[in-house]
């Protein structure tokens, strides 16, 4: 399976360079590093491309690992909710 994101967050551009989504392409699991200090992420959404809610996972620490070894291979977006 691939998972891409887009960031498209309703920061300034230094703060969005402090918010990492990775690997991508992935298989398996996808990291969320966050080394902002103002910055607090509340939970993650991943969107199909049709905008379908495919899954959603509360993130309560700087660097989280979401796993997506069950969803369908094809092209996501990762929406991040500060």
């Amino acid at each position: 399976g691939v998972v891409n994101y887009l960031v498209t967050l309703g920061i300034d551009d230094y703060q969005a360079q402090l918010v990492q989504v990775y690997p991508n392409p992935a298989s398996q699991s996808i990291n969320i590093k966050n080394s902002s200090e103002t910055i607090q992420i509340e939970f993650c959404e991943i969107i199909d491309q049709y905008g379908k809610l495919i899954a959603t996972q509360t993130l309560n620490v700087d660097n989280a690992q979401i796993n997506i070894s069950n969803i369908t291979p094809g092209f996501y977006f990762v929406r991040l909710h500060t």
